[in-house]
């Protein structure tokens, strides 16, 4: 069961690849869009700035971006 959770996940992620959504920031490099998946960047961003990313790749675990604005 726990596998098939994981998977669904993965694919989740892999299929926001390509978008640019709004990320909200909690820490330096890392947020939630409005959807709650969670993203990192490659840069340091001030911590509750809200900034439009596309996402770029992805893991089991998170969404990467580059800011685009």
């Amino acid at each position: 069961m726990l596998a098939a959770a994981n998977e669904i996940r993965s694919e989740f992620l892999k299929n926001q690849i390509g978008k640019t959504v709004n990320v909200l920031f909690e820490n330096d490099n890392e947020g939630y869009t409005e959807n709650y998946t969670p993203v990192k960047v490659y840069t340091d961003v001030e911590c509750g700035s809200m900034l439009k990313v596309k996402i770029t790749e992805s893991d089991n675990d998170y969404c990467y971006g580059e800011i685009t604005e």
